[in-house]
């Protein structure tokens, strides 16, 4: 075998192997993934951006009853308000 041969010979055995190696982690991580993965992490994420919008919801409503009432003419102060509402 000719020197330029083997070289090539020996860069695509190269290249199968690192391919195999990383078919090997890949499955690897796949394995581990529940070992690895902390599922509460991710529904307490899940909430965060729940709550958050339900506040950001509230707020925006908030904002537009507000404008609605200075709209309307009818001028409440927050305490006026909560009065009139209960």
């Amino acid at each position: 075998m000719k020197r330029y041969q083997f070289q090539t010979a020996m860069r695509k055995w190269e290249t199968g192997i690192l391919a195999a190696e990383i078919e090997f982690v890949k499955l690897q991580d796949q394995a581990e993934y529940s070992k690895r993965v902390e599922p509460f992490n991710y529904y307490g994420k899940l909430m965060q951006g729940v709550l958050c919008i339900a506040f950001s919801a509230n707020w925006f409503f908030l904002l537009m009853f507000k404008a609605l009432e200075e709209f309307n003419g009818k001028d409440y102060s927050e305490f006026e308000y909560i009065e009139h509402v209960s």
